[in-house]
């Protein structure tokens, strides 16, 4: 799996990193580069700007209850 990069955005993947960074979206806590978490967390910090704040923070737990942190 190539790197994408530190600072990566979904705009500027190559269509085999889009099919990686979508098939990971199924099972967010799996491993990945860390690349691929950044657009993530871009996209959760999207949500809570534009007002979809109950979507943002049922991920955020769900991320929390995952990795065993309370």
């Amino acid at each position: 799996m190539q790197d994408i990069g530190y600072y990566p955005s979904y705009k500027n993947l190559k269509a085999e990193n889009r099919y990686v960074y979508l098939n990971w979206l199924r099972d967010v806590t799996a491993p990945i580069p860390i690349g691929y978490v950044f657009i993530f967390y871009y996209g959760l910090e999207r949500h809570l700007l534009f007002g979809k704040f109950e979507q943002a923070f049922d991920m955020i737990v769900k991320l929390r209850v995952s990795c065993g942190t309370s």
